[in-house]
Formats: structure tokens, C-alpha cells, sequence
């Protein structure tokens, strides 16, 4: 619970007191499983703070000869960690940090210095006037990845753009690869009109399912749509795709689809991925809301910061 950034974590760690080498490892290892969506930092710099823990762990794992990569995104939840005890007051988290900095770590200089310094430069070129551009052109260029004549012909509300999309489909289901052949229509499509896209998107998902028309569907669907989006929450959570599975609860709890809190509550419990456990609270919040009582009082000292703006309101 403690490397979950659960509130249950913290609270016992709080009410034993004898845990400094858990928290210390957490705050070297990062379990996190998603690095840039999850919160630890302020949760495990209350911890170290509150138990008055030594730094010494944390300056090994940091200046450590097993620490060959100054830059790595290892050191980022410790460095944060220090940055937030240096501003309580922790003179020799601030010491270290100054050590780490003149060893070569601009993530610590940048910690030092609040915060990584902005991207200096010009501004970037205002988007080009397509609007007089003939739509067959616009769709030659958004077949070779050109967002803005994608934009263009979302701008228009053209329904060629489905077909692109269809085509973009096609294309993966042959193993185009890895990467989306047409990432710019899709983005774009969530701006025509929803009674457009619905059924399309509905095709979509009936042959790919578990793809981009389910996250259209949870936005925009109806209760018609439960059936098919709850086969894939299934089978997501049973490939434990923590990431997809993050993908469904606020949608089907905007559906009212009530058959899934049982689903919702084992993943609450399961999932290592905090930021999802916070979507997974709010679906039970609404959807069963008994059942999410005592989840939301623990959510008071969760590591997330929108579990606590939840659980306070």
C-alpha cells in the first residue's frame, strides 16, 4: 500500500513508526507505474518529514556508484522528494541536492532553481490559411500526417474524414505498425458534430474493440453501448492493462452501468497505477456510493491529489 501511494499506507506507516527503510526505499526505487501521470513526491516527502528520517539512503541511491546515469528518470522522485523537504525547512536535503547539482545532475540544479527553466525561442509560426485549399488536396495532405489539413477539414465538418479514419483502421488491422497511420484524424474527429461520429464510431468498435472508438463511446455513447464497452473493461482488467483499464470507469459510470461495481472494487484494490485508482473511486463515488465510503475516507491521505479533492467533497 505504502509504494501505491495508498492513504492506508500512510496511515500506517505514520501509526507504527518503524518503517523508515520502507518509505526510504520507495523513495529511491519510484514504483511508480506511470512516472509522468502519478503524484508520490509531496506523499513521501510528508513521511520522511513527519518519521524524521535520515538522508543518507537517498544520498547513496542519488551518488551512489550504482547511479551511472545522472540523467536518468530514476533519480527524478527522489530529487523532487528533497526539493519539497528543502522547502520545509530540511538543511541537509538542500545540501544535497547542491552535491547532486555539482556532480553533473541538472534534474537537482533544476529542483535548486524551482523548476526546469522555460524553452526559450520564437514563437511558433501561426497555422497556414487552408481555407481556400480544395478538400481532395486536404485529404492527400492528411494521409501524409499533415495536422493542419486534418484541422482544416474538421474545421469544415467534412465526413471524409471518417473515411479516413475507416482507412486508418484498415491500415492497422494489416500491421502498418506500431505507431497510429493517421494519428492527426483522429485527434481531429472529436471535433465534428457527436451525431456524426456516433455511428461510425459505433462500427468502429464492434470490430475494434477495446480502440479509439471505445473512448469515443464512453464520451459520447449511450446506454445501448454498455454492453459492448463492458466486454472490454473485462477483458482489460483481466490482462491487468492497468493503463486501458484506467480508460473505462468514469465513462460506464456516466452510463449507469451498475453490474461493474463488484469489477470496480477489485481493481481499486489491485491496480499498482495511482492515477487510475482515482478515476476507479470517482465511478464508485457515483455508481455505489456505500460501497465507496470507506474507500474515500482513505482517499483523505492518498498521494493523488484529486483522490483527496474527492474524498473532501
Amino acid at each position: 500500500m505504502l509504494q501505491r501511494g495508498r492513504g492506508a499506507g500512510l496511515e500506517a506507516a505514520l501509526r507504527r513508526g518503524d518503517v523508515g527503510d520502507l518509505v526510504l526505499d520507495v523513495v529511491c526505487r519510484d514504483p511508480r507505474w506511470d512516472n509522468q501521470a502519478e503524484e508520490r513526491a509531496g506523499y513521501l516527502a510528508y513521511l520522511v518529514g513527519t518519521l524524521e528520517l535520515p538522508l543518507d539512503p537517498v544520498a547513496d541511491h542519488l551518488l551512489g556508484r550504482g547511479n551511472t546515469d545522472a540523467s536518468s528518470w530514476r533519480n527524478d522522485l527522489a530529487l523532487e522528494v528533497l526539493g519539497l523537504l528543502a522547502a520545509r525547512g530540511r538543511d541537509d536535503a538542500d545540501a544535497l541536492l547542491y552535491r547532486c547539482a555539482a556532480e553533473g545532475m541538472d534534474a537537482a540544479a533544476d529542483v535548486l532553481a524551482g523548476g526546469p527553466p522555460p524553452i526559450l525561442g520564437p514563437p511558433p509560426p501561426p497555422p497556414p490559411d487552408l481555407t481556400d485549399v480544395p478538400a481532395a488536396v486536404l485529404v492527400d495532405w492528411a494521409r501524409r500526417r499533415d495536422w493542419d489539413a486534418a484541422a482544416e477539414l474538421a474545421r469544415r465538418a467534412d465526413p471524409v474524414l471518417l473515411e479516413l479514419a475507416e482507412e486508418n483502421f484498415a491500415l492497422e488491422a494489416a500491421g502498418a505498425g506500431p505507431v497510429r497511420p493517421y494519428p492527426n484524424v483522429l485527434r481531429v474527429l472529436r471535433q465534428l458534430p457527436v451525431d456524426l461520429v456516433l455511428p461510425a464510431a459505433r462500427r468502429w468498435a464492434a470490430h475494434h474493440p477495446g480502440d479509439w472508438a471505445d473512448w469515443y463511446l464512453l464520451e459520447h455513447g449511450s446506454i445501448e453501448d454498455a454492453a459492448l464497452l463492458t466486454v472490454s473493461w473485462y477483458r482489460h482488467l483481466d490482462d491487468r492493462d492497468w493503463s486501458r483499464v484506467a480508460d473505462y470507469p468514469l465513462g460506464l459510470a456516466r452510463l449507469g452501468v451498475r453490474s461493474v461495481v463488484p469489477s470496480l472494487l477489485d481493481a481499486w484494490h489491485e491496480t499498482p497505477y495511482a492515477y487510475g485508482r482515482t478515476r476507479l473511486l470517482g465511478a464508485l463515488a457515483e455508481l455505489a456510493p456505500g460501497a465507496a465510503r470507506p474507500l474515500l475516507r482513505e482517499a483523505r491521505n492518498d498521494c493523488e491529489a484529486p483522490a483527496r479533492r474527492l474524498a473532501r467533497n
